[in-house]
């Protein structure tokens, strides 16, 4: 759902509050447990985010979650001698990302932070896959373009990008 906050703030500028939830099912995983003795086959994921607009600026907070089920390879194998765990969970995720842009009709900026933890990583550290623990991924995009006037009717765009990443093993669970 999405919600308009610009009578809530008394502004001209236009302000949004986004929020949605969603439930995966997975029929593989209905009737089993988890190690805390929770059921598994249902997860549900929540998003938040804020946009809002300033005249040639634009900032977003969002916040977010998700799942990643293992792939069949990962639970069942493909082939004899192929290492599998039909007992792995889904990953679990958690992001908080911001933005903050500027455009105009020849500038455009933007700074894009962001931090994942991750639960319930698999992994492949031996032969087979394993659940392992948990992991933190801090990430930078900064991106700019621009718009050149050459004359005589011809024009250039150049772009840029840089990105950035430090991803850390916080708990590494191996026997």
């Amino acid at each position: 759902t999405r919600y308009n906050l610009r009578d809530v703030l008394r502004s001209d500028e236009s302000h949004y509050l986004n929020l949605g939830m969603r439930y995966d099912r997975n029929s593989f995983f209905a009737g089993q447990e988890d190690e805390s003795g929770n059921p598994k086959g249902g997860n549900w994921t929540f998003r938040a985010g804020y946009v809002g607009h300033a005249g040639d600026l634009t900032a977003k907070l969002l916040f977010g979650q998700a799942i990643q089920e293992p792939s069949p390879r990962q639970l069942y194998g493909g082939w004899g001698g192929s290492g599998s765990d039909p007992n792995l969970q889904p990953e679990k995720s958690r992001t908080l990302e911001v933005f903050v842009g500027y455009v105009d009709a020849q500038l455009g900026l933007g700074l894009n932070p962001y931090v994942n933890w991750l639960s319930h990583v698999i992994r492949n550290p031996r032969q087979e896959p394993e659940n392992t623990g948990e992991s933190t991924v801090f990430g930078l995009d900064v991106h700019a373009n621009t718009l050149l006037d050459l004359g005589g009717g011809h024009d250039l765009k150049l772009w840029g990008f840089y990105s950035w990443l430090d991803a850390r093993e916080d708990n590494f669970q191996r026997d």
